[in-house]
Formats: C-alpha cells, structure tokens, sequence
C-alpha cells in the first residue's frame, strides 16, 4: 500500500477540512489563521494530524479495494460480507466515519486500513475539539 505524505489542499472536499467544518464550525483556513495568533497555539500538530488523516483515508481506500476487485473476482461469501463492503465504499466516498467493526469480514488488510484510519480520525478530532475551545475562548 502506498502512503501519500504531502500536504492535502484543505478544500471542503478534504475529510480534514469537513472534521473542521463541523467540529469548529469555521473553513480550515480560518482555523490555522487565527490559532498561532491566540495564547501561542500551534497549529503544526493540526497539520501533521491532517496529512496522517489523508494518508490513512488513501490507504483504506486502496485496502476496500482490494476487498472489491477480490468479490468481482470470486464473489460474495455473504450478504452481510457484500453489506460491509458496499458501506466501506459509500463512507470512504464521503469522508464519513466507519468503524473498524464495520468492516470485519473484509479481511486483515482491510480491517488494519480502517483501524488506522479511524485512529487517525481520532486524533484529528481531539485536535480539532481542542481548537474550538481555543477560538471560543478567544
């Protein structure tokens, strides 16, 4: 699995630009300019949680495809096996949550690819949580 280290444009597009969306009800680009400009908050640790997110999200999307191209290749095993990948796929397509048990039938590296993400998502948002008591704070 390839990992994409550079550093996402944060558009509305962005699954870290949208966690900023709604967890600090402002654009991504508002959060970093007014962060370093209140009680010395760095945002770099924002940033770096931001690209492991966009990291994570090209590895899960690379993992459930995998899952993918193995059920058009051999077929479902199961409804419920169809079910989880066909949900995996509809909320890695929207930057939406997913829980690694929601993907357990999956396989290993499709469960590992999710875990990860869902980790990093995690941390973004605690960032995220944390920046939005900063800017209200303000």
């Amino acid at each position: 699995m390839s990992t994409d280290t550079t550093v996402p444009e944060q558009t509305d597009r962005t699954h870290a630009a949208r966690m900023a969306a709604t967890i600090c009800e402002r654009d991504w680009d508002t959060v970093l300019e007014r962060l370093p400009w209140i009680d010395g908050y760095q945002n770099g640790p924002l940033t770096d949680a931001a690209i492991g997110l966009h990291a994570a999200d090209a590895a899960a999307t690379e993992a459930i495809g995998y899952a993918r191209a193995a059920q058009d290749t051999y077929g479902s095993l199961t409804d419920q096996h169809r079910r989880q990948l066909e949900g995996a796929e509809e909320a890695l397509a929207v930057c939406g949550y997913l829980h690694p048990s929601r993907v357990r039938l999956l396989g290993e590296t499709a469960e590992a690819a999710i875990t990860a993400r869902h980790d990093a998502r995690g941390a973004l948002a605690d960032l995220l949580y944390t920046a939005r008591t900063v800017l209200e704070d303000a």
